[in-house]
């Protein structure tokens, strides 16, 4: 079954980044928004090294993507939940740098941050 990508918009908090030798470069998050619960959210590849270079913990963003659940082959000792997977992501404040990075997909684009309304 195909899940629908949904935008959610919150502040990053809680912001982990690693990396996993067999995958590359990995970010989580928890997004934090005003009237809803606050989100679990990771981020991959090429979305991720955008994501590091141009986000930073307390940045308001918006972001794109899908609801993982937690896998049915998973434990039930692990801690899982499930996820937020971000797929794009766009900055909601002003840039705290010159240049923002707009990620869609594995595609980075240079370009002028924009407000996005909430």
């Amino acid at each position: 079954m195909e899940q629908r990508e949904q935008i959610l918009i919150g502040g990053i908090i809680r912001l982990r980044i690693f990396t996993v030798p067999e995958f590359g470069t990995r970010a989580s998050f928890v997004l934090e928004r005003a009237t809803q619960d606050p989100v679990d959210c990771c981020v991959a590849g090429e979305v991720a090294r955008a994501f590091i270079a141009g986000y930073r913990e307390g940045d308001i963003v918006a972001v794109s993507g899908t609801f993982e659940p937690r896998p049915s082959t998973a434990s039930s000792k692990t801690p899982w939940t499930g996820r937020f997977r971000v797929r794009s992501l766009r900055s909601r404040e002003p840039a705290s740098h010159p240049s923002q990075m707009i990620v869609a997909g594995s595609e980075l684009l240079a370009g002028r941050r924009q407000n996005i309304d909430a």
